[in-house]
């Protein structure tokens, strides 16, 4: 019968500088940047009646068990209903008739996501 081996030789040295580099990492100043940049965006793309939807957005972070979360929020709610969700997925209006959805968030926020995500990554490998 054959006998299949294996060998290796090295050590981890590059995966632990990588992890300790990682660990030290300070992301604040990148948190408050695409922060203010994602009220920015989404305000910018609101659809526009009156104004008060667009002038409405902030954002908060988070500490999580997997990392930081950056939160937006629209405070525009007349209804109890924020208003932003109602642009998003349409609504019926008071008289009955249905106004179709003008869907923004999504449009707005995937080219952010991706340019956060390449821009930690550049600062972690760097």
């Amino acid at each position: 019968m054959d006998k299949i081996s294996f060998g290796g030789s090295g050590d981890f040295k590059n995966t632990e500088t990588f992890l300790r580099k990682l660990l030290h990492t300070d992301l604040s100043h990148k948190i408050v940047k695409y922060g203010d940049r994602g009220v920015y965006e989404l305000a910018s793309n609101t659809p526009i009646d009156t104004g008060i939807t667009a002038q409405c957005w902030d954002w908060e972070a988070m500490k999580s068990e997997e990392g930081v979360i950056i939160q937006w929020t629209n405070s525009y709610a007349p209804y109890g209903i924020p208003v932003p969700y109602l642009l998003e997925y349409g609504h019926a209006a008071r008289d009955g008739s249905w106004v179709p959805a003008q869907p923004f968030v999504e449009r707005t926020m995937e080219p952010l996501f991706k340019e956060i995500a390449d821009d930690i990554w550049k600062g972690v490998i760097e």
